[in-house]
């Protein structure tokens, strides 16, 4: 067990010198198994944490009273390099208390450190996430007492703190009473969210301005009961300001964008006739200086024949891609990666090449960062139904969430590299792009802008941003991170289901509604029942009621919990059953259900979700039966342990060395006998111990060693070494084995009759007897030995073979460990053993051992 344990073990002697080093322990240090023969923990300790772990050592692992070393510790591998390990040592003691080495067990634990790392990097984006949102959160009870807020909230009402324990309507508008335009009591009232618009006051009650607030239902996770509402608040108050204020500064807006900060340029004859500052700022050169070059001596080498090559064929007419990417040759000899967008124009009335010159450089290390980031958060980004998005320095998206994509009916392709103002609704786009643009003058992130964006399909969506300038390490703008939400408001009743049911179609969740009568005949449920095979149809027709898809086994049980649920009043309960699909197959499923009353308490419907959660249960299951083998490798770990320290080990050597000084000195040949019968078993007792650890090692194998054995000598040596104790004890042992037994086996078959004849003696010495009998069949040997004492009840047949289960006797004295070590020995033989009942009183253990 030890040489194929995935996890390092070693044993260490006295001076902790390596005298037994397993594969994996090697491996994880980069050695071989001989290298570490003769060495100490020294060799792979960092020099630095040396005297550290002497210390510790001393303090556990050397001290008897503690014994135990255990910790994470670095460890110093072969090429040099480190690897985290969790270390668990125990130290080994003589029975004189003297320290005689220790057993440690070694785990690399590199992958663990990194999933840790991983998940605190997780951590520390989501923070960075919800950093951008600067609302108000508050939580309000039943009663309309506020029972937390966050600091934004309270930044709000300063002259009204604390505000914790005080009315909602108290502490926000310096009222008496419930408003009128309430959210909150709102969803109090209907169990659903709410949304108002609503004057927000300051001292003394006067309005101070405007917040919109957002109300949804706090229920418990459990019971699925209200307890209270939490409110999401923005202040608007901006909001509206600001809405005045671009309108009247659209004019000026519509010149400022037209003003764009690209390079402009024309190219005739391969020589530069117009530039704009941008190119000049691009190139290092002044305009004046630009004007007249030729166009080659701005390009660098290793792009300079793809350019000269696209010009001259463009040139002529061909078809060449209009925008590419290529390296500006700068003034200072630095190099500047540009994006190039390009064509044949007529200038002062002859042909030339017109283009825009954009330097990409800090896009694409923004595209280098985003996509180095985007592994770690794509997931929580994609859960989140708000548009996440991210632009470059020239304002072009680099990434869009799935939930923007779908909002805007639009491919990745048609989003990434795009201007943002593409996806602005036409009347907006002024405005939105004054207030980008101010925003990246002053530095300063915006929160709560909104504007609306258009679809591909011409759907308006109002929706409002929070945004965050986005800067490299040396505090240049290198782009823009933003999260906006939709919201346009609630349309039509039928509309909105129409997109509820789109959702719910494209889900794996089913919903039903059933009505309350025999069967649950269907009413409604969605289309994508059809991933249990079925159609909708089959359902609604009437044909199929939904208890007939329910598992026959599990029918009785949903029955009875659903009219339990009914009966108690609840208003929701939640269900794990199987139902049947249609090809025969099995699922379990989630079943979360609404009961539906009239005013009456009269139940008309059944309302719910269901969801397949067989891939989970069958997780389950693998993890419970890992937990068991797991569980059986550790008690065969400490039954060796067991064995070993607590019933065998000490008292055999004490009485073993005691035995070898009263031989030396015995003369009478009688007691010499004796003495000799006496250390002939208390050898055999420590033979049982090499035994046992065999045991422990051969855990993991499928077989063990066998040879030609005659059960007949075995059990009568057994019963001839045991013949003094059964004297003592007043009991004699009859032994009616007549002919040979022959089997396959292993030597310490003989340690299955010796613990069980041991046992008869010890708890049926009333019986007086002890009768041994043996019968040979086709392909097994058996072997029954009866007593005839009290005998065994039915409950406690099975179980006195298992570790510390025995029988209490009031006098007698074991560990519970014997009859378990016969269970495992016969199973590593194959064989069978069981309790059966003496007609005449007392018990029958019968011992079935294979032929072959």
């Amino acid at each position: 067990a030890m040489a194929s344990s995935t996890d390092g073990i070693t044993i260490c002697d006295e001076k902790d010198r390596y005298i037994y080093v397993n594969e994996a322990y090697a491996r994880i240090f980069g050695y071989s198994q001989e290298d570490f023969i003769g060495e100490t923990w020294r060799k792979i300790t960092p020099s630095d944490l040396i005297t550290v772990v002497e210390k510790g050592l001393e303090d556990t692992l050397h001290n008897k009273d503690t014994g135990v070393f255990k910790g994470e510790v670095p460890g110093l591998k072969k090429d040099g390099g480190t690897v985290p390990t969790e270390v668990m040592a125990t130290g080994l003691w003589d029975e004189n208390g003297n320290y005689n080495g220790h057993i440690c067990i070694v785990r690399d634990i590199t992958e663990r450190k990194r999933a840790e790392e991983k998940l605190r990097e997780g951590e520390r984006f989501l923070e960075t996430i919800f950093a951008s949102i600067q609302d108000g959160i508050g939580i309000i009870d039943k009663d309309m007492n506020i029972i937390s807020i966050n600091k934004t909230g309270e930044s709000w009402y300063p002259h009204a703190m604390p505000l914790v324990g005080k009315k909602c309507y108290e502490a926000y508008h310096n009222r008496k009473e419930r408003c009128e335009l309430c959210p909150a009591w709102e969803t109090l009232k209907t169990g659903k969210s709410a949304y108002k618009e609503v004057p927000r006051h300051g001292p003394g009650g006067k309005q101070v301005g405007w917040a919109e607030i957002y109300s949804y239902p706090l229920n418990d996770m459990i019971t699925g009961q209200m307890n209270g509402v939490i409110e999401y608040v923005r202040d608007i108050t901006e909001r509206k300001r600001m809405e005045e204020e671009i309108k009247q500064s659209e004019e000026k807006y519509r010149l400022l964008i037209e003003n764009i900060q690209e390079g402009v340029f024309v190219i005739q004859d391969a020589k530069m006739v117009f530039v704009n500052k941008a190119i000049a700022a691009i190139s290092g050169y002044s305009i004046e200086e630009i004007i007249g070059m030729d166009f080659h001596s701005f390009v660098a080498p290793e792009d300079l024949e793809m350019v000269q090559d696209r010009y001259y064929r463009r040139q002529r007419g061909e078809d060449v891609s209009s925008e590419y990417e290529f390296h500006v040759l700068r003034k200072d000899g630095e190099k500047t990666l540009v994006n190039m967008s390009v064509g044949i124009v007529t200038y002062l009335g002859r042909v030339a090449s017109m283009g825009i010159l954009k330097d990409i450089t800090e896009q694409k290390r923004a595209e280098k960062l985003i996509k180095e980031s985007e592994e770690k958060y794509r997931n929580l980004v994609e859960l989140t139904t708000d548009i996440i998005y991210m632009t470059d320095k020239n304002s072009k998206h680099v990434f869009m969430n799935d939930a923007g994509l779908r909002i805007l009916e639009a491919s990745p392709e048609e989003v990434i590299g795009h201007h943002w103002s593409k996806c602005i609704y036409p009347e907006d786009r002024e405005k939105s792009v004054q207030k980008f643009r101010e925003m990246i003058e002053n530095g300063t992130d915006v929160f709560d802008f909104e504007n609306r964006y258009i679809s591909k399909s011409g759907k308006v969506i109002n929706v409002l941003h929070n945004i965050r300038i986005l800067r490299n390490e040396k505090g240049e703008v290198i782009g823009t991170q933003g999260i906006a939400r939709d919201i346009t408001e609630r349309e039509r009743s039928a509309e909105a289901l129409r997109l509820s049911n789109l959702v719910v179609e494209n889900s794996q969740t089913v919903l039903f509604r059933w009505k309350a009568q025999k069967g649950w005949p269907v009413e409604f449920v969605s289309n994508n029942v059809v991933q249990f095979g079925y159609s909708a149809e089959e359902f609604l027709s009437g044909a199929l009621p939904y208890e007939s898809i329910i598992h026959p086994d599990d029918l009785e049980r949903v029955s009875k919990e659903v009219r339990t649920h009914s009966g108690s009043g609840d208003d929701r309960f939640h269900q794990e059953y199987r139902i049947i699909a249609k090809n025969g197959s099995v699922h379990w499923i989630d079943d979360r259900t609404v009961i539906e009353r009239e005013k009456d308490g009269n139940i008309t419907h059944y309302q719910g979700i269901i969801i397949d959660i067989t891939e989970r249960k069958h997780t389950e299951e693998a993890i419970r039966k890992y937990n068991k083998e797991l569980e059986e490798s550790n008690r065969m770990k400490e039954l060796f342990t067991d064995i070993m320290h607590h019933d065998l080990l000490n008292p055999l050597n004490v009485a073993h060395g005691y035995v070898e000084l009263f031989l030396e000195d015995e003369k009478d040949l009688r007691k010499k006998s004796h003495l000799e019968t006496i250390k002939r078993n208390l050898v055999k007792g420590m033979d049982l111990i090499d035994n046992a650890t065999k045991l422990s090692k051969l855990k993991s194998l499928e077989s063990i060693g066998f040879e030609d054995i005659d059960l007949k000598i075995v059990v009568t040596e057994v019963i001839e070494n045991l013949t003094p104790l059964a004297v003592n004890a007043g009991m004699s042992i009859e032994n009616n084995l007549k002919t040979r037994l022959p089997v396959k086996a292993n030597r310490i078959i003989e340690d299955i009759f010796t613990n069980i004849i041991i046992n008869a003696i010890k708890y049926a010495p009333q019986g007086k007897r002890i009768v041994v009998r043996g019968t040979e069949e086709a392909n097994s040997c058996s072997v029954r030995i009866i007593d005839f004492g009290e005998g065994i009840k039915d409950p406690e047949k099975k179980l006195i073979f298992e570790r510390f289960n025995r029988n209490e006797k009031k006098g007698v004295k074991g560990s519970g460990l014997g009859l378990a070590i016969v269970g495992r020995i016969l199973q590593l033989h194959n064989g069978r053993i069981w309790v059966e009942d003496n007609p005449e009183g007392g018990a029958v253990f019968v011992v079935q051992i294979p032929k072959s």
